[in-house]
């Protein structure tokens, strides 16, 4: 009940051993490939120049041009081309997908690198082992999805006399505020003091963030200003101090 081409010992209802040629005539005679299955254009197509499509249940599948493979076109400008895909989510989408949807996978669409477990976020690492990562252009951040566009903030604050308390308004539940430089303006070293020091800190109460200051000075009229940055809690984690989140 079998049939073999090249050999006497078929494997099934047709067994080709060797090469097989089909010449097309609807290409004019050029050497060509087009093998269908059933009833439906599941298979592949070449016209001979180089050009394979291989097509599944009547849609264009792939397409090799040369030394380049398309999906999703028939033109490929790369070694390898991917067009056609959808915004990737937690549980659908992308242009490319590596692992298994239900298990850790990478994804990538056409502007965005995702990285899942089964319908959750999960890390991305690169270089994990170690070394450099470059970056040929201006890096931008997004905290989570909330409404901070950055996760670091700079942010100048004034102040006049001595023993002042700035309240900043930023939430010590969202933000860990660094003072990372002041500037006394006019104000001097109070050199006949006996026991204050110039001092500044910031510090925590009901829920914002505060700053204190205090430069005692020869003329008692330091006109201050506090270059604070504010790290959202969200940008990193921390197992101790604060916020430990």
């Amino acid at each position: 009940g079998n049939v073999g081409i090249g050999t006497d010992a078929p494997g099934g209802k047709l067994t080709v051993k060797g090469n097989v040629y089909v010449d097309n005539n609807n290409y004019g005679g050029t050497p060509s490939i087009d093998l269908a299955v059933g009833d439906t254009d599941t298979g592949l197509e070449s016209d001979g120049d180089g050009n394979l499509d291989v097509y599944s249940n009547n849609v264009k599948a792939m397409s090799v041009r040369a030394d380049k493979v398309g999906i999703g076109t028939s033109v490929p400008a790369t070694k390898l081309h991917v067009s056609g895909g959808t915004d990737v989510s937690l549980s659908s989408g992308g242009f490319i997908q590596m692992g298994a949807t239900t298990a850790s996978n990478v994804v990538i669409d056409n502007n965005e690198i995702m990285a899942r477990n089964n319908g959750a976020t999960t890390p991305l690492y690169l270089n994990n082992d170690g070394g450099m990562v470059g970056f040929g252009g201006e890096i931008k951040a997004r905290v989570g999805t909330g409404n901070y566009d950055k996760p670091f903030q700079f942010r100048k604050f004034e102040a006049s006399g001595e023993n002042a308390t700035i309240n900043t308004g930023w939430s010590a539940d969202n933000w860990i505020a660094a003072i990372t430089g002041f500037d006394a303006g006019y104000g001097d070293l109070d050199e006949s003091g006996n026991n204050d020091l110039w001092q500044i800190n910031a510090f925590v109460e009901n829920g914002v963030w505060k700053i204190f200051c205090d430069a005692p000075t020869h003329n008692n009229y330091p006109e201050w200003d506090i270059y604070v940055m504010f790290v959202n809690t969200k940008f990193g984690h921390a197992s101790s101090g604060y916020k430990a989140n």
